[in-house]
């Protein structure tokens, strides 16, 4: 009897890709040419035009069971595809997602420093 050990690390044991990924490029090729390289998203206005900043639009989600196929992907600009997928799962919470941004220091941007100075933090700036 043969006994394989994998590694804790071995993300492919832990999350198998679905769809190869050959085919999963193919898939993506097949919907960049059909959407003309541009945002598929149409509103009152028309198309989008946006060229750039394309992402891959599941129609139906993939966390609600949509696949990744060709009929199930558009592009999408970054923003259309945000305005998407808060219609359907809701407005995002960016306070639950990620901390606000913190400088390593507060000091009086207005003061002058020199090398020999130190910040209000006790160490010298480097």
């Amino acid at each position: 009897m043969q006994i394989v050990i994998r590694a804790q690390n071995d993300v492919a044991a832990r999350w198998p890709d679905p769809v190869p990924s050959r085919k999963r490029h193919d898939c993506q090729r097949e919907v960049w040419a059909r959407d003309g390289g541009r945002c598929a998203f149409v509103g009152t206005t028309g198309r989008c035009a946006e060229t750039g900043f394309l992402e891959f639009h599941h129609v139906v989600p993939y966390a609600a069971g949509g696949s990744a196929t060709v009929e199930n992907l558009q592009l999408r600009c970054t923003a259309h595809n945000k305005y998407e997928t808060e219609r359907f799962f809701g407005p995002s919470q960016p306070s639950l997602v990620r901390e606000s941004a913190r400088p390593p220091y507060s000091c009086d941007v207005n003061s002058v420093r020199t090398e020999s100075s130190q910040c209000c933090t006790g160490q010298v700036p480097g």
